[in-house]
């Protein structure tokens, strides 16, 4: 069960995952160490998990209680031609992972991939259903869930579904390759229909995975968003929502690019919820509206101004009012500690509580926190790792999630 005191090692933090993952834990927790071999934030140590003395070293100077692995060779086409790399970092190096922990007691959350399956089942799989992986990424990934379970009694296996989040700058995954090439004006988009799976959300992912982690309920679980699709589904959404009528989306299969993406994908990478369903945890959201959200905060300079203007205002992280709705949000999840004003003007005597904020503009914000916030409400920012500090917000809207958590949209006062 969760304690404040626990100290969360995080490898492989550096990605679109981790962008998410790091900042939602180091809300709750005291100490977070998030490890990466490109160290492309300010946040994070250097660490390859390849090399075992500099794994026995971290654990044996920082000594986590939690360890959550997200780092993997991901790109399928590099594993297939480096298969021995591949092996390295998301076999060998999670079986190492899964010992040392195992030895120091810590509890293991391994991410793992829809790519498991061979994807030949009508319908979507559920944690019952026995993996078969058909490329040497899906083999490797496969192995360090057999290394995780079997070697760390106290540990999640968690497999996620095609990814998205982390903007411009992390996002790197199919959806973002369809919004870059609406950015480039492109005429003419192409997507496949012979791929089925369900997208993932990481920042519902990253508030999801706290919540099961927060039970003790070990085992292999799947978490992605609600529903599912094809490629060519996702991107004519995507189209839908950026308001393009005028961009004509093409039909066709997976030969179409067979020489970039010569690797072999499962036809079907549909995953079910089943055993967060069954925990009663279950708060991922459909995939179209978390898609829906995605680009209206992070991507708003990509929609149609006729389209943008005849939605009603956004009823999670959009609110913020007037011309600044239009401009990129300035970064994702920051930690930010904020007081509640009292009737009388003083801040709670400045009693600060923590939250999470989310898409700083220069309009406002979301904060995430798992303390009751009303509409109407005026927020003082307190520490936070951005410059919010002194700013006085008003909260436009809040609501309620079946999690217990509390999401709100601030607008500061001039």
């Amino acid at each position: 069960m969760y304690r404040q005191d626990q100290r969360v090692l995080i490898t492989g933090c550096g990605g679109m995952l981790g962008n998410a993952v790091y900042p939602f834990f180091d809300y709750w927790y005291d100490e977070v160490l998030a490890t990466d071999k490109d160290v492309n934030e300010p946040w994070l140590t250097y660490l390859d998990i390849r090399d075992h003395m500099a794994l026995e070293r971290i654990f044996d100077e920082f000594r986590p209680d939690v360890v959550l692995h997200l780092a993997a060779e991901t790109d399928l086409e590099y594993c297939q031609t480096h298969a021995a790399t591949a092996r390295d970092v998301n076999d060998v190096a999670s079986r190492q992972i899964a010992e040392i922990s195992a030895r120091h007691g810590a509890t293991l959350v391994y991410i793992s991939t829809a790519g498991v399956f061979d994807g030949k089942k009508s319908g979507g799989y559920t944690e019952k259903d026995q993996p078969r992986p058909i490329m040497v990424y899906g083999e490797t990934k496969y192995a360090g869930e057999l290394h995780t379970r079997g070697k760390c009694p106290r540990s999640f296996v968690i497999r996620a579904g095609w990814m998205m989040g982390g903007g411009r700058e992390k996002e790197k995954k199919f959806i973002f390759k369809i919004l870059k090439q609406i950015g480039a004006g492109k005429r003419e988009i192409f997507a496949v229909t012979d791929k089925l799976g369900t997208p993932t959300y990481t920042y519902d992912f990253a508030m999801n995975l706290f919540l099961l982690m927060n039970t003790d309920k070990y085992g292999t679980y799947h978490m992605v968003c609600e529903g599912s699709g094809s490629r060519y589904d996702v991107a004519k959404e995507i189209l839908s929502i950026c308001g393009k009528r005028d961009v004509k989306l093409t039909k066709v299969t997976s030969e179409f690019f067979a020489e970039e993406y010569f690797v072999t994908r499962p036809y079907s990478e549909i995953l079910i919820n089943r055993n967060l369903a069954r925990q009663g945890l279950n708060h991922m959201r459909p995939w179209r509206e978390a898609l829906k959200e995605y680009i209206e905060t992070l991507f708003p300079d990509y929609i149609d101004g006729a389209a943008s203007q005849a939605r009603d205002e956004p009823s999670s992280c959009r609110a913020y009012g007037g011309e600044k709705r239009r401009s990129p949000r300035s970064r994702l999840f920051s930690t930010i500690e904020y007081a509640l004003e009292k009737p009388e003007g003083a801040y709670n005597g400045r009693r600060f509580r923590k939250g999470v904020t989310i898409n700083v503009s220069g309009g406002g914000l979301c904060l995430y926190t798992f303390q009751p916030i009303e509409k109407g409400q005026t927020v003082l920012m307190g520490k936070s790792r951005g410059s919010l500090e002194g700013k006085v917000a008003r909260v436009c809207w809040a609501a309620r999630e079946k999690s217990g958590l509390y999401r709100a949209g601030l607008t500061f006062k001039g």
